[in-house]
Order: structure tokens, then sequence, then C-alpha cells
């Protein structure tokens, strides 16, 4: 079960990651490219999530529905939010980002 009281940067940053993927398999589902960049963002969260967010997520935002995209962003904007004040550093992701990115890609598909 997603856990939003976890600030755990990794786990934050985790969760970020899954709305990405799951956002790009929604708008097209033949672009890879959040797929591709997934092994940098473990290396350098911070910079390859702006990456995605300008060369990636303009192509993709305008293919979902309204609905889709309100929820997108409102979870983006939470989590963003949480790592503000805990640690929006490109440090490399331990190994919590992936029950962060599970838990989230469950959820965000409910």
């Amino acid at each position: 079960m997603l856990n939003k009281n976890n600030t755990d940067r990794s786990y934050l940053f985790g969760r970020l990651l899954a709305i990405h993927v799951y956002t790009a398999l929604r708008a097209d589902p033949d672009d890879s490219r959040v797929l591709r960049l997934r092994d940098k963002y473990v290396a350098h969260p911070r910079t390859t999530f702006v990456k995605i967010e300008t060369e990636v997520m303009p192509d993709m935002y305008p293919k979902l529905s309204d609905t889709l995209y309100g929820k997108v962003m409102d979870a983006k904007a939470d989590i963003i939010a949480a790592l503000e004040s805990n640690g929006y550093n490109d440090d490399p992701l331990t190994e919590a980002y992936l029950p962060g990115y599970k838990r989230q890609r469950t959820a965000i598909k409910a």
C-alpha cells in the first residue's frame, strides 16, 4: 500500500518515476524515452527528473484526458513539496526508491 507519509527522498523520487512511466505509457505506449532514462534517474534523480519534465512530458501531457492530467499534476505537486523540504538533490537513490516506485504504480492504476 502506498505510504504518502513516507518522506524518504529515495521513496519519493521512486514515486515520481512511477508517475512519469505511467504517464508516458498512457500517452504513447510506443515512446520509451522515460524507460530508457531509468538507470540515469537512479544515479542522478534531480537532473534526470528535470530532463524528463522538459524533454519528454511536454509531448505526453497533451495526450492525456483532463482528469488524468489533473491527477498526475496533483500527485507530482505533493511529492515535489515533500522533496523540497527533504532532499531535492542529485545524490544517487538508495534501494528505497523501489517500494516507492512499485506502490505508486499500483496506486495510480487504481
